[in-house]
């Protein structure tokens, strides 16, 4: 179940994806991999629903009822939510599993948990020095709060570990 979930997964059939990895978790319940790909496909669902959402017209979004509008928002809460519990549940398995923090981070970030994001990658650092994209991650998110000694600091860290992207975004800021 959870070699075709992969393969459902790259080929973005998330709902198939999540119906073999429910399978894998019930046949084996301390599959720790099969929750941490569990809480990335459910998060790549959102982000590709999202996405879809954003694509439709204004004039289709204002048709809509102010009661759909919020049940969609209601729905997506509880996405992440079950998200988050997924990364709960491999972080008591695995805790020194530095993508969970990661990714975990990534998702708070994007629901403007800047502080819970910052504590995550702040662990993913903790528990791999030399993590280029963390330090990337978590000086924009110093950026986005106002920080920028602490957010150029990071973004020097992330360039001088290979993020490339990080010196654009430095020169950027200087001119």
């Amino acid at each position: 179940y959870f070699g075709r979930a992969v393969d459902f997964m790259l080929v973005q059939d998330f709902s198939s994806a999540l119906d073999d990895l429910n399978r894998a978790i019930m046949t084996s319940q301390n599959f720790t991999l099969a929750y941490f790909l569990r809480a990335v496909v459910r998060a790549k669902q959102i982000e590709y629903q999202l996405s879809a959402e954003s694509v439709q017209s204004i004039d289709f979004q204002q048709v809509r009822s102010k009661n759909s509008k919020d049940f969609s928002l209601s729905g997506l809460k509880m996405e992440y939510e079950m998200v988050l519990r997924d990364y709960e549940k491999v972080i008591e398995s695995a805790p020194r599993f530095i993508y969970v923090y990661y990714n975990r981070g990534n998702l708070r970030c994007s629901q403007q948990d800047y502080r819970g994001a910052i504590a995550d990658y702040t662990e993913a650092i903790r528990l791999r020095p030399d993590f280029g994209d963390a330090y990337y991650n978590r000086g924009l998110v110093y950026l986005k709060q106002g920080d920028t000694v602490k957010g150029t600091a990071d973004l020097r860290k992330a360039g001088e570990l290979g993020v490339v992207a990080a010196y654009n975004l430095l020169k950027r800021m200087s001119d």
